[in-house]
């Protein structure tokens, strides 16, 4: 007959069993779901990253709407349409019709040859550099018209490259598809994750093997940094564009809204900035014999688009999110390597979220270790070389998780922004 240590110790082999097989299965499943959403993940995060954003119109649609939240999910993405999304397409928009008309304009043969004209005293000196490192007997004039040859056929390839990209109907129209067709998953996803927001996260609670309380922990943490990270990254590259914009048309430059958009783009990029924008410009401007325009651009890029960055997130960034700049630099340009201009949000949010769940599995670890020493020490017959392993397992495995949380502790404080004084 068998005993009753006998027939538990086979239910549990069964139980471990069918659990294996289950988890087999499960990560298939998972597998093939993943490759079922995953043209459509960056929408559903960016549906999340706006709901988050979105909390204090919610609040204020849930109150007016007198808690019915369907009404109050739709009055909201209404208004994140027509605060964010119209004016984004718009200046696309007219970004495109102005880029259109700048590469008409300087790619055709009349534009050309008035640039052909103006850097001609330039190549003429750089011919003159060169010619002695030239074979005997070649041509001066030869060798700067190849070079200015060379010049304008490379331009213009490029011209007839963008231009045959543009002619393709069928690739417009497939790309104009696909644009709608995220952008419509986008507000979707908005609407549901504003009108069954709690819901989704109770579910998801019930579903995820981890204490509800770490789970909060991580979402408050990913909540605090996306609106930290996209408020402080975003308004001042914005702020950044709309003043280089201001100060392009005010002096007369040309092209507002393709270097408006160009410096916002580039205000969000590490190393490079506004900067990288209105110093370029202002030299070209110097080497062109306007002065006083690049003289003029530059000193406003340096004394009022650089400082907007710093002004913007001091009062933008949480003081409660603290980042090593070093952790926050390498996360944004390998977001950027990774997952293209979303990288910018998602690097920072990427770290933040594994600093969490750094800290809640070194807590877990500690707890661990502290209740299985005392019954390591009690259990008879123990061999003394089993603490020893025990233990350096447990170093190896809690030691790269404790430097990502000294390295995100060891951020500096955040400034402090002035109050203003009392009246």
């Amino acid at each position: 007959m068998p005993s009753t240590v006998d027939n538990l110790r086979d239910q549990s082999t069964v139980k471990i069993v069918s659990l294996l097989v289950l988890s087999v299965v499960m990560v298939i499943f998972i597998l093939m779901f993943y490759q079922v959403m995953a043209p459509y993940l960056m929408s559903l995060l960016l549906a999340g990253v706006l709901a988050i954003l979105a909390q204090p119109m919610h609040s204020s649609s849930l109150a007016y709407c007198r808690g019915w939240t369907s009404l109050a999910a739709a009055a909201t993405t209404t208004g994140v349409v027509v605060v964010i999304v119209l004016p984004i397409l718009f200046a696309i928009l007219l970004t495109g019709l102005e880029l259109s008309v700048f590469v008409q304009d300087n790619l055709s043969d009349s534009s050309w040859e008035q640039i052909k004209s103006t850097v001609s005293l330039r190549i003429d000196q750089f011919v003159q550099r060169i010619m002695p490192l030239m074979p005997a007997g070649a041509d001066q004039e030869a060798v700067k018209e190849q070079l200015l040859t060379g010049i304008q056929n490379q331009v213009k390839q490029l011209g007839v490259g963008a231009s045959e990209i543009a002619s393709s109907t069928w690739g417009i129209i497939g790309t104009l598809i696909n644009f709608f067709i995220q952008l419509t998953v986008c507000l979707l996803g908005l609407y549901f994750f504003l009108a069954d927001g709690p819901r989704i996260l109770h579910g998801a609670q019930n579903l995820i093997p981890i204490q509800p309380e770490y789970q909060q922990q991580v979402f408050d943490q990913f909540t605090k940094v996306t609106r930290s990270v996209v408020m402080g990254t975003l308004v001042a590259a914005v702020g950044q564009g709309i003043a280089m914009s201001l100060a392009v048309g005010v002096l007369g430059i040309g092209h507002i809204f393709v270097i408006g958009m160009v410096t916002t783009v580039a205000a969000m990029v590490p190393m490079i900035g506004a900067a990288g924008v209105y110093v370029p410009m202002s030299i070209y401007l110097a080497t062109q014999g306007h002065y006083f325009t690049a003289a003029g651009l530059f000193l406003f890029g340096f004394l009022v688009i650089s400082s907007i960055d710093n002004v913007v997130r001091a009062y933008t960034l949480s003081s409660n999110v603290q980042m090593h700049p070093l952790l926050g630099f390498v996360s944004i340009l390998g977001g950027l390597e990774a997952f293209g201009l979303w990288g910018i949000f998602l690097g920072p949010m990427i770290a933040s979220v594994l600093y969490a769940l750094a800290k809640i599995f070194n807590q877990e670890l500690k707890g661990f270790m502290a209740t299985s020493s005392p019954a390591r020490g009690e259990s008879a017959g123990e061999k003394p070389g089993a603490n020893f392993v025990s233990d350096v397992t447990a170093t190896i495995i809690a030691t790269p998780v404790s430097v990502v949380a000294t390295i995100v502790d060891a951020a500096p404080p955040a400034p402090e922004v002035p109050k203003p004084p009392a009246c």
